[in-house]
């Protein structure tokens, strides 16, 4: 990002990237400054932020575009009927008010590690 001029970003953010090597704080900030649109992916980590340890898909899917910044978010589908549950979230998608977010980074913060496995230590 500092060595060529891009118009997008693609980059890993979901509710627990800020316990952990955090893009929201490092990478958004820059983006936001350079006048860049902002891609998120891995929203759902691969499905290990969602369930029993994490949270919704509705509040996964929801934290990231609730971002300052934040242009659009990818999903990757294993079946239709995921597809079907992403169009719907997305269709009844409002912006989280900060409490929300909050909420949710505090719900991750346990098992941040795991959400975030995709980073370097």
């Amino acid at each position: 990002m500092r060595r060529f001029d891009f118009d997008t970003l693609l980059v890993a953010l979901n509710a627990a990237d800020l316990h952990r090597i955090s893009f929201i704080r490092e990478v958004l900030p820059e983006a936001s400054r350079r006048g860049m649109g902002v891609i998120g992916m891995k929203v759902y980590s691969q499905g290990h932020l969602l369930g029993e340890e994490g949270i919704s898909a509705a509040d996964a899917m929801g934290y990231v575009p609730s971002l300052q910044g934040v242009s659009t978010v990818i999903i990757g589908c294993q079946t239709p009927a995921e597809v079907e549950d992403n169009v719907r979230i997305v269709r009844q998608f409002v912006p989280f008010e900060r409490s929300r977010m909050l909420g949710l980074e505090a719900q991750t913060l346990s098992n941040a590690e795991k959400f975030t496995y995709y980073k370097m230590p």
